[in-house]
Formats: C-alpha cells, structure tokens, sequence
C-alpha cells in the first residue's frame, strides 16, 4: 500500500480534541473544494474539515504523497519535508517545516502516520498525530515545534473516475499565536494546497 502523507497547511494545523459543541459550518469555497469548521470543547481553535473531489486513478495520487522530495512544489509555504522512520507498510514518522511570514518563527513538527485500506471496500483511510519525543529530529533554535497535532483522510475511488476526498484536522501551531487570529487564517492554506494538489496530479497523470 502507498504511503499517504499529511497534506501540511500554513496555519491551520488541528487535533481531534473532545466532543465538537457546534455542527460543521461552511467557512470557504472555490470549485468544488470547501471547508468548514467548527468549535470543540478542548480548545477556541476551531476543527477544521475539507471536502473535494480531485480527478485520477487512487493509486497516483497515494504515488503522488508518497512523494515526500516533490511537496515544497505543491504543499502551501513548506520548505522541507523527508521520511525520518519507516516503521511498516503503511506506518512510518515524517519531518515537516513551514515558513511562517514575517515576523513569525517558522514551525516544524513530526509526525507519525498510519495508512490502512477498510476492509469490504474500496475505500484508503489514514490516521495521523504529532510525534513529541526529541529522538527522530532535535528541536531547532528559532522555530516553533507543533506538538499538538491530530488529523484524518479518507479517500473513496469514484466510478466516475473521481476521487472523494474527506480530510479532518485540528491542531494548535503554539508559539504567541492568539486563537483568534488562527481561526481568521484557517481557510487560506487549505484552498492553496488543494488546488496546487490538484495541478500537480493532472501535471504528472492527467495528460
């Protein structure tokens, strides 16, 4: 099975964080890709959850996250990314940095990652959290580690050569960072890395 990787977004970075005290409310859309959030009862971040459908057969597109040396070309502001450990087919720690704007410290964090196909179907699942031990990669001076970090995909192969995507996250990126202004930016990264996703998968497989 091909290895999904976290699709890393400036700042709306989530943890699954208790029972959610509000249904999913609709912050953005372009095209057919939207998020929502809502409220939980752990934090004044909100959850953030994206649905899209992108063109293309499952396994190029799980060919395509496994493509850990190519994110800087399509994952909003990252600027390094590479496998740390490989744990099992499916299981493995990844290292991620984002540049933060000016005057903000750029963050980084690792994460561990499980990908599994649910059985009687077609559909891929993966579950992901952040790693907070210092053992796979030292904390660097001048950026912030993301240390509270949960999310969740499925993908649902289409037969109409669609792929329904369904991504869930809720992270808090730390730092001096107020909760207000990480839910006024929650939409942003998002949008740009999913139509950059999906550029980059008809670049590669839908010539």
């Amino acid at each position: 099975m091909k290895q999904i990787f976290f699709l890393q977004f400036l700042l709306p970075m989530f943890f699954f964080g208790g029972t959610p005290t509000a249904a999913w409310k609709l912050k953005s859309q372009k095209g057919n890709i939207k998020i929502y959030t809502r409220t939980t009862t752990k934090s004044d971040i909100k959850e953030v959850r994206i649905t899209t459908q992108i063109e293309g057969d499952l396994d190029d597109l799980l060919t395509l996250l496994d493509d850990v040396a190519s994110f800087k070309s399509w994952l909003y502001r990252c600027t390094e990314s590479k496998v740390l450990k490989t744990v099992a087919e499916g299981e493995y720690y990844y290292y991620n940095l984002t540049d933060f704007p000016f005057p903000l410290s750029d963050r980084d964090m690792v994460i561990h990652s499980k990908t599994w196909k649910v059985p009687g179907s077609n559909m891929v699942k993966t579950h992901s959290k952040a790693y907070t031990k210092d053992d796979l990669y030292k904390e660097q001076a001048g950026i912030v580690r993301i240390k509270i970090l949960e999310y969740s995909w499925t993908f649902t192969p289409l037969d109409n050569g669609m792929i329904d995507i369904d991504y869930e996250i809720f992270s808090d990126p730390g730092g001096a960072l107020p909760s207000w202004v990480i839910n006024m930016a929650v939409s942003k990264g998002p949008m740009e890395t999913m139509l950059h996703l999906k550029k980059e998968m008809n670049r590669r497989y839908n010539k």
